[in-house]
């Protein structure tokens, strides 16, 4: 597909465990530039969505649900031997949503100084729109 007619998303996917009302966890995808791609492409806009993920089972997943969501991936670039953040989501003590991160080694650090990135950054010249945001550290 042609940038020019899709928005491509720039940013992290993350793992999030986040704990329920019962005290177990769920596993799933998140982070602000992918869940916007997948809002975006949920409403009908054509998408791609540029990270750096690993090899891992996790990463795979992430993958997995850009397919799902109907998300172009060709722009996720894989670092063999990596793993994407993590986040774990709990309930503080008034109820508020806490989030707690572990993403220091996580291969979207790196993402505009891998080798691969200049093609990735070629490819999007002409895209309809691009959303960019940065990770918190």
């Amino acid at each position: 597909m042609s940038d020019a007619k899709r928005a491509i998303c720039i940013g992290e996917a993350i793992v999030e465990l986040a704990r329920g009302a019962d005290g177990r966890f769920a596993l799933a995808s998140a982070g602000d530039t992918f869940n916007t791609a997948i809002y975006l492409a949920r409403a009908g806009v054509p998408t791609a969505f540029a990270t750096a993920l690993g090899d891992d089972p996790f990463s795979d997943a992430i993958v997995s649900l850009t397919k799902a969501e109907g998300i172009a991936n060709e722009m996720i670039l894989r670092v063999p031997g990596r793993l994407p953040g993590l986040a774990l989501a709990d309930a503080g003590k008034k109820g508020e949503r806490r989030s707690h991160y572990w993403r220091d080694a996580a291969p979207a650090n790196q993402l505009f100084e891998l080798p691969q990135w200049s093609r990735v950054a070629e490819s999007m010249t002409s895209a309809r729109l691009i959303y960019f945001s940065g990770i918190e550290t």
